[in-house]
């Protein structure tokens, strides 16, 4: 909302104060989502990175933390997608956040590709999102809790328990086949972009 320099020469920048809960935290302490929230609020996420995408900006770190939920005026979940720390501007070759050879993300919902050192697309966040919702509706992390690299290895090499294999609520068919879609190993199975994954 604004930054600058204060009076006594302290640098600072102003956020918007958010009251409510990370999607991490939100599973972590009441367990798995009923799924018609969990869509409700991946839906949102989808429409607010389908945004970002449209300004060619890829977060390249969707997650449960970065994924907060308030409420609209209305009393309605209303879900932010936070922190693009780690963004790349994808028309922009000079933009650069991390070295060249590295990686950025979190082990846990890093798109097989990027784990691989192959160019970061909007593709790599459908990914994500599509761990996030297997997350919401199960409770557990597709490939385990870990942040070393067994987890990138079962990232690209192991395949997919299906999310109703892991549920106790009833995942529909419909659902199962959003999540399997969005983390297909193979970018081009995925969804065309995230506004039709919304």
């Amino acid at each position: 909302l604004d930054f600058g320099i204060s009076e006594d020469g302290r640098l600072y920048y102003a956020m918007e104060l958010l009251e409510g809960a990370t999607i991490r935290s939100i599973v972590r302490n009441g367990g798995a989502i009923s799924v018609d929230r969990a869509l409700e609020l991946v839906a949102q996420a989808a429409d607010a990175l389908a945004e970002a995408h449209a300004s060619q900006i890829v977060h390249r770190d969707v997650k449960s933390e970065n994924l907060f939920v308030t409420k609209s005026p209305e009393g309605r979940d209303f879900l932010k997608v936070l922190d693009f720390g780690v963004a790349s501007v994808l028309d922009d070759p000079s933009f650069v956040v991390t070295r060249t050879g590295s990686v950025s993300g979190t082990p846990g919902t890093m798109s097989p590709e990027v784990i691989l050192g192959q160019p970061t697309t909007a593709k790599a966040d459908i990914y994500a999102l599509g761990v996030v919702l297997y997350f919401m509706v199960t409770g557990t992390m597709p490939f385990g809790e870990g942040t070393g690299p067994q987890l990138l290895v079962a990232q690209v090499r192991d395949e997919l328990v299906p999310p109703s294999k892991r549920a106790t609520q009833f995942i529909p068919r419909e659902v199962e086949d959003i999540i399997i879609r969005a983390m297909a190993k193979d970018p081009k199975a995925r969804f065309a972009d995230a506004a039709e994954m919304a």
